[in-house]
């Protein structure tokens, strides 16, 4: 069997808990040696190796998961790949699931507590590369043995003409400079946020010039985040996407620059899975043969209606309600040459 996309990436038990406590200065402060209540808490399978392919078959794709999934919770992550018509092309091992644990504040704002078991171990010889037909990969953040899974599996996808979409964390990029630069040169569409793009640049930047760059391209200038996704796409992605939450997303495809803000109207619940359901909605319209702006509509579609609900999974659209969603909240995205 081919498929249209394989992903690969995390399966966690997330563990979201609403503590209804306020902030203070950007903290969230809970007293020592107390027992609090709190006011709501719900487990979800979560991940983004598993969001982002639950999101990609709603939206119509034959989709493979790739990854390491531990013996405890095993049924569970299984059982829901099955119900979504997900196929499972990883490894099962005795190791822990990774699990998170979601803090939610009274300003609906989070931290997450997150702990790294078996998906990190996946080698690249855990891999039957002679059976896994495939069109796309979709990368998303990992780490370990894992990652250099990735960079194998990365120059396997351009050898064998597979297209690759990469959705790199902070943490990753800071953490892997070098390492990071052999998956951008394989990578077709590259989609982080605004944070992770500016510590992108600064990875090949000289380190003299580092903090002169965060506090440039910190600015919200427009000629900065042209400069920014440009220097970007210059390491070898075909089409770079950057978000900024809720202000202007820019996206770049050698010559045309697509601006836009999502829809003010939205108000957040919860925002876990929001950029996975944004990146995996843009690269299932491009896996779709849709033009740029019509992808860049649906994914702000799909990552609205998961903000306003708690697990990143639950509210993800199947592909006709999408399209019902964006007749109800056009979006104006402005196109120029650049």
């Amino acid at each position: 069997m081919k498929y249209d996309i394989t992903t690969m990436g995390s399966a966690t038990i997330d563990m979201f808990v609403d503590t209804d406590i306020a902030e203070s200065g950007h903290m969230i402060c809970y007293p020592v040696g107390a027992k609090l209540t709190v006011k709501n808490m719900q487990f979800h399978i979560g991940g983004g190796g598993t969001n982002t392919a639950v999101s990609f078959a709603r939206l119509g794709l034959n989709t493979a998961y790739l990854g390491k999934i531990g013996e405890h919770f095993k049924k569970d992550i299984l059982n829901m790949l099955k119900k979504e018509n997900i196929s499972f092309v990883g490894k099962v091992t005795d190791d822990m699931n990774d699990y998170s644990i979601i803090l939610d504040t009274k300003e609906h704002n989070r931290t997450i507590l997150t702990y790294k078991g078996a998906n990190n171990k996946l080698m690249f010889k855990d891999i039957d590369t002679i059976n896994l037909k495939t069109n796309w990969f979709y990368f998303c953040s990992m780490m370990g043995a894992a990652f250099a899974t990735q960079i194998k599996l990365s120059n396997f996808a351009k050898k064998n003409n597979i297209k690759l979409a990469f959705n790199p964390s902070y943490y990753q990029i800071s953490k892997f400079r070098e390492e990071l630069y052999q998956i951008l040169k394989n990578t077709t569409i590259l989609i982080l946020n605004k944070e992770e793009a500016i510590g992108l640049t600064q990875n090949i930047t000289k380190k003299e010039d580092s903090k002169k760059l965060k506090k440039f391209y910190g600015k919200n200038s427009r000629k900065n985040m042209i400069d920014l996704i440009k220097k970007i796409h210059n390491a070898g992605p075909q089409i770079v996407c950057i978000t900024d939450g809720k202000n202007t997303t820019f996206t770049y495809d050698r010559n045309t620059l697509y601006e836009f803000e999502p829809h003010k109207e939205i108000v957040a619940l919860e925002r876990t899975g929001a950029g996975d359901a944004f990146a995996s909605s843009l690269v299932a319209a491009i896996a779709k043969d849709k033009p740029l702006d019509f992808a860049l509509h649906l994914a702000t579609i799909n990552s609205e209606s998961v903000i306003q609900n708690y697990g990143a999974k639950n509210i993800l659209l199947s592909w006709n309600k999408a399209l019902k969603q964006m007749k109800k909240y056009p979006l104006e995205i402005k196109k120029s040459i650049v």
